[in-house]
């Protein structure tokens, strides 16, 4: 049952934060939308589940040995180990940030930087996928 939660939570991750950027993005024009508040609902649930998967998957995780000899610096070695954590931690956080204190509506920039963090996010993603798949 666990994997699954996680599974899920993994996969719904994306779609959400996208419709949420995208939410976000057309406020003004959907202001007027007379099921605003069963989105909203929807996607605050979405939202909890995927904030209940990702602790679940963060506390249950084992920490993988890694065989290459990645750098003698520390700090690299840790920045090349955790790059995955450091990457989904930032969107996470600054996409909470961003939903909580509706910064939507004070400027175009957030916005931006929104897109900017989540295209990072997405495009490391791809790569990791990408490099699972080239191993096998």
């Amino acid at each position: 049952m666990k994997t699954f939660i996680i599974k899920v939570g993994e996969t719904m991750f994306i779609p959400t934060c996208a419709l949420m950027i995208l939410y976000c993005l057309l406020y003004q024009y959907m202001i007027d939308f007379p099921y605003m508040t069963i989105i909203r609902f929807i996607f605050l649930i979405s939202s909890l589940f995927i904030l209940l998967a990702g602790s679940m998957s963060i506390f249950g995780k084992k920490q993988k040995i890694c065989k290459h000899s990645i750098s003698s610096k520390p700090i690299v070695r840790r920045f090349y180990l955790q790059s995955r954590q450091i990457v989904t931690l930032t969107f996470c956080f600054y996409f909470a940030v961003y939903l909580a204190f509706f910064l939507d509506r004070e400027s175009v920039f957030y916005n931006y930087l929104v897109l900017l963090l989540f295209g990072l996010y997405l495009g490391y993603e791809i790569a990791v996928k990408a490099n699972l798949y080239k191993k096998k």
